[in-house]
């Protein structure tokens, strides 16, 4: 059996690269069996080097918007290691997951402090903020899947009394959404305001139940799953019960927290905010 990467670094040239453990908010319960992380409380990463800086430059990954997954896959070490496509790919990771690891990937490589321009949601002026990445809590799921080893979870809308099964979002959503932003840009470009509003900008909270909700119970033990009917059946979704869903969902999610607590040094507003991610994310010196 060969040595590993960091095995070999250290032999050859002295070089001991850092790794460090990373906890997964979601500790590996909604991976199935066979699965690298299932039932993995969290995996290893190694510190970034040349290689990964190379990766981040790579303008082809970057039209592709893969370059997270790669320097994520590049910073993953031996069995903990993931496909970039398939059932045990990165594709398929919870988003949760995927945020602790850019996130210790990050502060593996720089340290804790996160520089960036902040826009206050009050006044709109921007200014400069220090995040501590070493600061981030994570979030539990609340609320049991419908079967263990699986990213499926199960709730009753309060109002219409039906019941839905809808999974945790994934990697491969955040793709599917950019993909509609990017063609509601062309066909604005193309066709104006009134085609553009096709996209997801326009429809943001039914084209991310549409990604999620897997079934909803027609009637009692009459589950439906074509798409068609589904997306149907969201955009038809009372307010109310939109809301309760999304809320339910939210609960369900494992996630680092991403908000910061604020203060604006123009309007003096405070509230907590989204902790942006920028270039300077993965280049501080940018």
């Amino acid at each position: 059996m060969g040595i590993s990467e960091l095995e070999y670094a250290k032999q050859e040239f002295g070089i001991d690269v850092p790794a460090e453990f990373v906890p997964l908010p979601s500790q590996g319960i909604f991976y199935p069996e066979g699965h690298p992380w299932h039932k993995r409380d969290g995996v290893q990463i190694k510190a970034m080097t040349a290689a990964e800086e190379d990766i981040l430059l790579n303008e082809s990954y970057a039209k592709q918007n893969i370059t997270l997954d790669k320097l994520i896959d590049s910073c993953l070490i031996g069995n903990d290691k993931l496909s970039l496509e398939g059932d045990n790919g990165m594709a398929a990771v919870l988003l949760g997951d995927r945020n602790a690891l850019m996130l210790f990937v990050r502060l593996v490589g720089y340290g804790p402090e996160y520089q960036t321009s902040v826009k206050c949601p009050s006044c709109g002026k921007t200014s400069e903020t220090v995040f501590d990445l070493g600061a981030r809590e994570i979030h539990e799921c609340k609320h049991e899947p419908v079967q263990a080893g699986q990213n499926l979870f199960e709730f009753t809308l309060p109002k219409m009394k039906k019941s839905i099964r809808f999974r945790l979002p994934v990697v491969g959503d955040e793709k599917h959404a950019a993909e509609l932003n990017k063609r509601a840009k062309l066909l604005k470009k193309k066709h104006g305001e009134a085609m553009s509003a096709l996209g997801t900008e326009h429809h943001i909270v039914t084209n991310s139940l549409k990604m999620q909700v897997l079934a909803f119970e027609n009637k009692p033990g009459e589950w439906v799953t074509d798409p068609g009917k589904i997306s149907k059946f969201v955009s038809l979704i009372p307010a109310l019960d939109s809301r309760a869903l999304r809320a339910h969902m939210k609960e369900c999610e494992p996630a680092v927290d991403m908000g910061e607590w604020y203060e604006c040094n123009q309007c003096q507003w405070e509230g907590r905010i989204e902790m942006p991610i920028g270039r300077e994310f993965f280049w501080p010196d940018a």
